[in-house]
């Protein structure tokens, strides 16, 4: 009898890159998402981001967040 040391229900964290790859993408060009997320400060980029994506299908926090830093990550500098 195998122990599992993973909680029921328990789910994995958001993965910004697997948000985007299925959620995203779908309608949006991946480069032309990257351009315009780096259109603005850096500095501003996460609170802009945080006020737009709750009614463009991503009310959860955790995936915002996780969509949000992959963004920044990617978008550039």
């Amino acid at each position: 009898m195998a122990i599992s040391t993973i909680a029921a229900g328990t789910e994995e964290p958001a993965d910004g890159a697997r948000i985007v790859k299925q959620r995203c993408v779908a309608c949006h060009d991946q480069k032309k998402l990257l351009s315009f997320a780096a259109r603005h400060p850096s500095d501003e980029r996460a609170a802009r981001w945080e006020r737009f994506l709750p009614g463009h299908y991503l009310q959860k926090a955790e995936e915002r967040a996780a969509v949000i830093n992959w963004l920044k990550d990617n978008a550039g500098p």
